[in-house]
């Protein structure tokens, strides 16, 4: 018996079937359907804990300073040569936002 479904989706894919596989899936039950934005949430989640929150406001101070500043070329990123780890680790070893 399904008690919970998550479903994760652009707003652009929500349309009549999508509600009609819900109502296939839950058939004659009461549903709870919440619409939330992630990006918000995890926004709320920053700002309710002191501690991420001094992080994100010196985060931010440093980045205004262009001395932290990292300047890459847009092709070199277009061009395939960072790969999302090489990126990431990319940005590890040369800022030291924490």
């Amino acid at each position: 018996m399904l008690t919970t479904v998550t479903f994760r989706m652009s707003s652009d894919e929500l349309d009549p079937s999508f509600l009609e596989k819900v109502k296939n899936l839950f058939e004659h039950r009461e549903v709870e359907i919440i619409v939330r934005d992630p990006l918000t949430d995890e926004i709320d989640a920053i700002m309710s804990d002191p501690e991420d929150y001094k992080r994100l406001l010196a985060s931010i101070e440093q980045l205004k300073d262009p001395k932290t500043r990292i300047q890459i070329d847009p092709a070199l990123l277009m061009s395939g040569l960072f790969s999302n780890r090489v990126f990431a680790e990319f940005v590890n070893a040369h800022l030291s936002i924490r």
